[in-house]
């Protein structure tokens, strides 16, 4: 679940404006400890532009390379078996959000003499993100797995769509005999769960922390097999909505925090804005896809669980929803939900009520009801509890406080995607399922 002090977590979710430092990051960093500045000496240095224009060829000029080189992120290193070469980091030519919600991310490369030796993973083989990177903020070499081959920490910055700004770190483990590297989502997993993505130092302070943590986990239960089985099980869950498409998205989650992740797959749209959840949990042997039970009346519109559920088919798509969280003394979540429809342009019917996952079922309570009528220019407003008595719209605006109150109060943030961008294999699914749970985990 995601704080808002922002993030995303951001991921949104939760923190935000996170600056970190790596061991091979410039020295002029004032936050730079000690031991990491070490290593920098240890590892190699930035190239100046000097060194770069006194080499046989330029680095920067390679047509192989996407993106323009972030200077003070590139060093010189002895990679072990790749040999002495060029970390080189490529920051994205876009400095906005795309129109398709498929922003490019940065990039990272293994040069030599100018040539692209090895491009480093992505989140998809397009190295698109739903949310807009920012910055490289730390770039270290560790043998984090202690299997004497040197690794690749990075840690950058991003910005959601809400503004959320959050740091994201990601351990590239070397390969044998030059094969590559390869990201442990699990790891990727653990460090935002437990807000270690600050700096480097932190990250390998934690180190004997995530050893005990996976050794003691069931691995079917790693965030990167629970979204693998989520995309094997697309047909179950990305179907054609019956009606109200105009806005069709999903988003990755844990309710109930149980562990299990569900999808929520939401689409709105008709004269109405009505909008349609449904829910698909994770099941116990983590090998497949259980629909959740609603007690949503057929027929009648639904929470608008989605970010700008009201903007009909101009609403943004890849963006974030915030809803408000509660956690009684039973360590139970509940959410307050809220839900618009109209009747033509001139009356609204609001309402806003409390939603949980138990036990595979979503379970709603009415809490409070709003009705806007617009007859002229002065519109008529009523407001009422769940029992129809009236109530002032204030307290309608403070509803959910109220009917919550004295339990441990929260955010939780979903990141959506659109579903007409869903990739065509599991393993694209998969990467855009991570990015979505990624909002929701920070």
């Amino acid at each position: 679940m995601r704080k808002k002090g922002l993030l995303f977590a951001v991921l949104f979710m939760l923190l935000a404006g996170m600056t970190g430092c790596g061991s091979a990051q410039d020295e002029t960093e004032a936050d730079m400890s000690e031991d990491i500045s070490e290593d920098i000496s240890e590892k190699g240095d930035p190239e100046t532009e000097a060194d770069a224009a006194d080499a046989p060829a330029s680095e920067d000029d390679s047509s192989d390379t996407f993106g323009t080189r972030i200077q003070d992120q590139t060093f010189q290193t002895d990679l072990g078996e790749w040999g002495n070469v060029t970390f080189a980091a490529y920051a994205p030519e876009n400095s906005s959000f795309a129109a398709d919600g498929m922003n490019p991310d940065v990039r990272f490369y293994l040069m030599e003499d100018g040539q692209v030796l090895y491009e480093f993973p992505g989140w998809n083989e397009e190295h698109t993100n739903s949310d807009l990177f920012l910055a490289v903020s730390a770039v270290a070499f560790k043998d984090y797995n202690e299997d004497g081959l040197d690794d690749v920490i990075t840690i950058c910055e991003y910005e959601t769509m809400s503004g959320e700004g959050y740091q994201l770190a990601r351990i590239y483990f070397q390969l044998e005999n030059k094969q590559g590297f390869e990201e442990d989502q699990l790891l990727t997993e653990y460090l935002i769960k437990n807000r270690l993505t600050d700096n480097v130092a932190a990250i390998m302070d934690a180190k004997e922390d995530y050893w005990d943590y996976l050794a003691s986990m069931d691995g079917q239960r790693s965030t990167y097999s629970q979204t693998r089985v989520i995309a094997e099980n697309r047909d179950m869950w990305a179907g054609d909505p019956d009606y109200a498409d105009d806005l069709y998205q999903y988003a990755v989650a844990d309710l109930d925090h149980n562990g299990r992740y569900e999808v929520v797959v939401s689409n709105m749209g008709g004269t109405g804005m009505y909008t349609y959840s449904r829910f698909y949990e994770i099941n116990e042997n983590y090998d497949g896809l259980a629909e959740c039970e609603t007690d949503f009346v057929e027929g009648d519109s639904q929470p608008d669980l989605m970010t700008g559920s009201m903007g009909g088919s101009e609403a943004p798509t890849n963006t974030a929803s915030l809803l408000k969280t509660y956690m009684n003394e039973q360590g139970e979540f509940y959410y307050a939900v809220y839900d618009t429809m109209k009747n033509g342009a001139a009356e609204y019917y609001e309402n806003v009520r409390s939603l949980t996952l138990q036990d595979g079922k979503i379970l709603t309570t009415p809490i409070a009801y709003r009705t806007t009528i617009y007859n002229g220019e002065t519109p008529s407003v009523t407001c009422t509890d769940a029992s129809g008595n009236s109530i002032s719209e204030e307290d309608y605006e403070n509803a959910a406080d109220k009917y919550f109150a004295g339990w441990q109060e929260s955010e939780t943030w979903l990141g959506w995607q659109d579903m007409n961008d869903l990739g065509s294999t599991a393993e694209e699914i998969a990467a855009q399922l991570d990015q979505s749970l990624n909002v929701f985990l920070y």
